[in-house]
């Protein structure tokens, strides 16, 4: 009988390294479909694909670009670096009024940096940490969100109670949105691009509809300046199509608008205004827009009815006056819908 031989640790760690190394030669842009599954799944990290190397090497620039910022007063991102617009857009001093138009992209704000920035501005402390802790981080937060919004993946509806029933925690329900994208893509394809799929998942974190929302918000603050305005009982919802021909995201956000009124402090009794807009990302191009923006509000309706007298003492506003959507959209290029409207 052979005596029994104990295999030595170096040899587990000679089959380990082998493992890591052929993880590390594939080519996350055409990976096989299993790839994932295999070496991500189960776990708390996600591929270091281009655009997590993005995220990662331009969190330092931009704290130092925000700091440029801070002392000037200025924020680091405005609605006017992401899309192409003029002051005729977001006419000032009317009480009243209706916006109609479409926005194209800025090239001064690619579609990565735009990615970036989500996170930066409305999570900044996950990249405070080493790389291993801010891709917990990032996986994490990408569950998280996918289990607190619906979203439609090649017509089939993913609503929160599909992930929660498939999953327990964020990380697994991440793993659950990872397949899911690969899974379309394997029925066209043997080689997925793991950056896609990364933007998939960054694009489904929450910070898209906070970022974009906020930039609109402070566009429309001083439009109506001295008054304010913030969201009011949102609805949104995501369309992702993945087809050999098209890689894109659809958001559709519409929300009320509570305005305050000649100073007074916000009323939610009295929402007085309507916002609703789609934004199309094109992840073949790499190109974003506005396809349709609408932003309806009424300053008098913002508070209990006043009587004539007082509401004309109070007024801060030039006199009602309604815009012609054709005038506000005049000189913008129409652009076609990429995804069939929600």
């Amino acid at each position: 009988m052979k005596p029994f031989i104990k295999r030595s640790n170096s040899s587990k760690k000679t089959r380990k390294s082998r493992k890591t190394q052929k993880k590390r030669t594939v080519n996350l842009n055409s990976a096989p479909p299993f790839y994932y599954s295999r070496y991500y799944k189960n776990t708390h990290t996600i591929p270091k694909t281009q655009i997590i190397h993005y995220l990662l090497s331009n969190y330092k620039p931009y704290l130092q670009y925000k700091k440029k910022c801070d002392e000037s007063n200025t924020i680091p991102l405005q609605l006017n670096e992401c899309f192409l617009y003029d002051a005729s857009y977001f006419p000032k001093g009317l009480r009243k009024n209706q916006l109609r138009f479409s926005l194209e992209m800025n090239k001064k704000t690619p579609l990565d940096k735009l990615i970036a920035y989500c996170f930066y501005i409305k999570q900044p402390t996950i990249f405070d940490k080493d790389t291993v802790h801010a891709l917990e981080d990032v996986k994490y937060q990408i569950g998280k969100d996918i289990s607190r919004d619906d979203r439609t993946i090649n017509d089939k509806e993913r609503n929160k109670e599909y992930y929660h029933d498939k999953a327990s925690t964020n990380y697994s329900i991440a793993d659950v949105f990872y397949q899911n994208v690969i899974d379309e893509m394997k029925s066209y394809t043997h080689q997925i691009d793991l950056n896609v799929v990364n933007k998939c998942a960054l694009l489904s974190c929450q910070n898209v509809y906070g970022l974009i929302t906020d930039l609109f918000t402070m566009q429309i603050n001083d439009m109506l300046e001295p008054e304010r305005n913030t969201v009011f009982r949102p609805e949104k919802h995501a369309t992702f199509i993945i087809q050999p021909s098209q890689l894109s995201v659809e958001y559709h956000f519409k929300t009320q608008m509570i305005i305050t009124r000649d100073g007074e402090p916000f009323d939610p009794e009295y929402p007085c205004g309507h916002l609703e807009f789609t934004l199309h990302i094109d992840l073949l191009k790499n190109k974003y827009f506005i396809s349709e923006f609408a932003f309806d509000y009424d300053i008098d309706k913002c508070g209990p009815e006043k009587d004539m007298s007082e509401q004309s003492k109070s007024k801060k506003f030039k006199p009602e006056y309604m815009l012609p959507a054709t005038a506000v959209s005049a000189g913008i290029v129409a652009m076609p819908f990429i995804l069939p409207l929600l």
